[in-house]
């Protein structure tokens, strides 16, 4: 599970992020990042409900998205607060979802 302190949860944050933020665009994930003043990283997910229908799936997704961030968080030593946007075609798959995050990841954080 993903600490609360490393969980972007206002409004405000998501918008300042989308607004000021760079981009990043994988195959089936967007990330916008923006460097923080904190001491730690902070991330955000958002899915559609039309991308995923049902609300377990989404929830699923998630969870899954979250597990993928952790451990690659702890890590760093800059710190940014990263909203990841789920597009349509995407794969419910741990091991992909992982791959794309840690290439990801790894151009914005280090």
């Amino acid at each position: 599970m993903l600490a609360q302190k490393n969980r972007l949860k206002k409004d405000k944050d998501f918008k300042r992020v989308f607004k000021e933020g760079r981009r990043l665009v994988q195959d089936f994930l967007l990330f916008s990042y923006l460097k923080n003043d904190l001491e730690y990283s902070r991330v955000g997910i958002v899915i559609s409900s039309k991308v995923v229908k049902k609300a377990t799936a989404r929830n699923l997704l998630k969870r899954r998205i979250r597990e993928a961030v952790r451990p690659l968080l702890d890590n760093n030593k800059t710190h940014f607060d990263i909203v990841i946007l789920v597009k349509s075609g995407v794969k419910n798959d741990f091991k992909t979802i992982k791959t794309e995050i840690e290439k990801a990841l790894g151009q914005i954080i280090l």
